[in-house]
């Protein structure tokens, strides 16, 4: 069977030489992106990063700090990561790791905040989207339904599951599709790599390979595309690896109606006001 990259290619290439396209267009397509890249302003560095330092500079110069705490409020916060560590707030109400609630809030040793995903012995590391969530709790009413046979309550409810199961198939079949996309990409740029064995494999290599089939010609055209701007091999199968891993935990848990790990947490998830469940973790 034939694969078509095409679609990949603009994913990869764009994803791969993000960092590096840009300051290519600034005159010289051979100068790699300097590290702070992602920092850097458009208009006066002709990189596009987020203009951190030149807010610094124009905006915050001169002016005095105040502190601020900022809740966050997703999938967790790494309170050893060397940038957090030192600021990080701590509730000075408990006494860290002696098992008991200090402050009586009802949370033991929640000392850096409270993971609301989490059971007595451990955490849920993958969890669906809310859509197959919504999709899994509706479909046995409603997926084989009649509307003709349902009261207007039960029709209102019939459309939003209607809504949901679109946006659900629509979200798993992409997701299903770009994982097994990626992973042939993957396999054949590893063949590409066999065949030319070099290391590090430079544009002029590219160039001169020749391809013994459509796929290989696919990869070679994305890979110059992507080289040509200051991208390497290396950063290109980088990218290629995080495509990989995002969309395979997408497909196999985000998006899996059979993988549901809220019994881990032991929660009643249709309940807004129950509170004392979750760990310190």
């Amino acid at each position: 069977m034939r694969i078509n990259f095409r679609n990949l290619a603009q994913s990869v290439c764009l994803a791969a030489s993000m960092a590096t396209a840009a300051w290519a267009q600034s005159g010289d397509a051979q100068t790699k992106a300097p590290e702070n890249w992602f920092n850097l302003d458009p208009q006066a560095d002709k990189v596009y990063g987020v203009s951190t330092e030149r807010a610094y500079q124009e905006l915050l110069k001169g002016r005095k700090a105040t502190p601020v705490i900022v809740a966050v409020i997703d999938g967790g916060v790494d309170v050893n990561h060397e940038d957090l560590k030192p600021v990080i707030w701590v509730n000075e109400k408990e006494i860290p790791n002696n098992g008991k609630d200090d402050d009586k809030n009802g949370y033991v040793d929640d000392i850096y905040g409270w993971n609301f995903i989490g059971g007595k012995d451990s955490s849920v590391h993958y969890d669906n989207l809310e859509v197959t969530r919504l999709y899994r709790a509706m479909k046995p009413k409603f997926d084989k339904a009649d509307p003709s046979k349902l009261s207007d309550a039960e029709k209102k409810e019939y459309e939003k599951f209607q809504k949901v199961k679109a946006e659900f198939e629509k979200e798993s079949k992409e997701a299903q599709n770009n994982y097994f996309t990626y992973q042939m990409f993957g396999s054949a740029l590893e063949n590409v790599k066999k065949q030319i064995n070099k290391n590090p494999i430079t544009l002029a290599d590219l160039q001169a390979y020749k391809p013994a089939d459509p796929v290989g010609e696919q990869v070679k055209q994305i890979l110059e595309n992507a080289m040509s701007q200051g991208a390497t091999v290396a950063e290109i199968e980088s990218q290629l690896k995080e495509g990989i891993e995002y969309f395979e935990k997408k497909a196999k848990y985000h998006m899996n109606l059979d993988f549901d790990p809220r019994a881990t947490v032991g929660d009643d998830y249709a309940n807004a006001r129950e509170r004392n469940y979750g760990n310190n973790d």
